[in-house]
């Protein structure tokens, strides 16, 4: 054989890559199993005087075998399948670029046999200079394991098994399983399982299919199995949660109570509470979960409608829910009393010459709130009630009680002795929607104050 016969270039792998062959990631025919350490001696820095063989284990593939990585065209190699050479001469060839030889095993025990020998510039024979040997076993890999099946399938889980797979070399055995979507065909593979396998997360009344593959402990596998197949249990859905009330409701919140939904399956509620004021336009906001059956809500607007929905759901998917459209009206933020008070917030009713005095807004729903406060003076002329003075109140802590110094009224300020003073308030235009355009508001007289 001359230069002609030489294929040129480094041999790959042909046939099938391992698994990703087997699960169809890749296809088409492929080129050996290029050469490793183990299947290429190094001639002459390995010299095949003596015993030189390389023992291998390889499973069932094509490979290529290679003696002189870096030939110098000054040699020539005889290939045999026997050990001794003396019979089975596959090929032989002249070392003009590189050498190697590609075989194909299936399992069992095989010996490949390399003869080296020196030649002349034209490639004629000359003398013998080193041998050779690989001492090959082939693995044989599992059989394939049985199509699984499953058992104890519920909504989120299910049990799978299969006939076990053998291995005639009795090499131990593992075992991966893959399970997935029978129509978008993607898989969630769990590696080195026991049998039987639980898998879980699952979705509820779902269709699944399932397939097993065998591994050895030397790189055979079986390939996956054809698919198994069951269908997930379906969940139900709480009931609906019972009639909505509202029992506390103030001018910023409300108690919200409802009777408690069930479940078929038994499964724990929990449950949200979603409240919207002009809902239609506004859309809901989410009061929070509990396991309860009541709930506050707080930071509502004073003076509107509410309309709630109360949500169940069993942490499987499954929800229920009731509305109460318009369940309840918080309470108007008001001005309730204006009072002329001492220092400590007491009603006063008359006061001394020279007597600091206070102004005092009783209110509900106005926490923060301001309000502009006016002193009349009524002479008793009809029609020629005076303002006097105008002072503005921030309401306190709970919208109630709140004290603020107003003035030190003097005898000679010009403080008629015999007339009445009356208190007036109104919501200045700055303050939010809620408030504005009520104008000016007159409550009854809280005190008159003869001096």
């Amino acid at each position: 054989m001359g230069m002609g016969s030489r294929r040129g270039g480094v041999a790959k792998r042909r046939g099938m890559v391992g698994r990703a062959v087997a699960e169809g990631l890749v296809g088409g025919v492929m080129l050996a199993v290029a050469p490793d350490a183990d299947r290429t001696f190094t001639h002459p820095a390995e010299n095949g005087s003596g015993d030189n063989v390389h023992n291998l284990t390889l499973n069932p593939d094509t490979y290529t075998f290679r003696v002189d990585p870096e030939p110098d065209g000054y040699h020539w190699v005889y290939w045999y399948s026997s050990y001794s050479g003396t019979g089975g001469l596959l090929r032989s060839e002249w070392l003009n670029w590189r050498d190697d030889i590609d075989r194909t095993f299936t399992p069992g025990t095989y010996t490949l046999r390399a003869e080296l020998y020196s030649c002349d510039f034209w490639g004629d024979k000359q003398s013998w200079e080193a041998v050779y040997r690989w001492s090959v076993t082939v693995n044989s890999a599992p059989t394939l394991p049985g199509v699984p099946y499953a058992s104890s399938v519920a909504r989120a889980s299910a049990t799978i098994n299969w006939t076990s797979s053998t291995d005639s070399d009795g090499d131990p055995i593992t075992y991966d399983l893959r399970y997935g979507d029978p129509i978008w065909g993607s898989w969630t593979t769990l590696s080195n399982v026991a049998k039987p396998c639980t898998i879980t997360g699952l979705s509820s009344g779902s269709n699944y299919v399932v397939q097993a593959w065998a591994n050895d402990n030397k790189g055979g596998s079986s390939g996956w199995t054809s698919s198994g197949s069951f269908t997930t249990a379906t969940n139900h859905a709480p009931s609906q949660p019972g009639t909505i009330t509202a029992p506390t409701v103030d001018t910023s919140g409300a108690t919200i109570n409802w009777g408690a939904a069930t479940d078929a399956d038994g499964d724990p509620i929990t449950y949200e509470v979603q409240y919207g004021w002009t809902y239609y336009i506004d859309g809901w906001t989410s009061a929070g979960f509990t396991p309860g059956t009541t709930m506050a809500i707080t930071g509502l607007l004073p003076d509107s409608t509410y309309t709630i929905r109360v949500y169940a759901r069993d942490g499987k998917g499954g929800e229920s829910c009731r509305d109460a459209s318009g369940l309840f009206k918080t309470q108007a933020a008001t001005v309730t009393k204006l009072s002329f008070c001492d220092a400590s917030g007491n009603v006063i009713t008359s006061i001394n010459d020279g007597q600091p005095v206070y102004l005092r807004a009783d209110a509900v729903g106005m926490n923060g709130q301001q309000i502009n406060v006016s002193i009349y003076e009524d002479d008793g002329t009809f029609g020629n009630d005076d303002r006097i003075v105008t002072k503005q109140l921030t309401i306190g802590a709970n919208g109630s009680d709140t004290a603020e110094w107003v003035a030190s009224w003097q005898g000679d300020d010009g403080i008629a002795p015999f007339n009445r003073y009356y208190l007036y308030y109104d919501v200045p235009w700055s303050l939010s929607d809620v408030y504005s355009g009520r104008g000016v508001t007159r409550l009854p007289l809280c005190c008159g104050m003869v001096l």
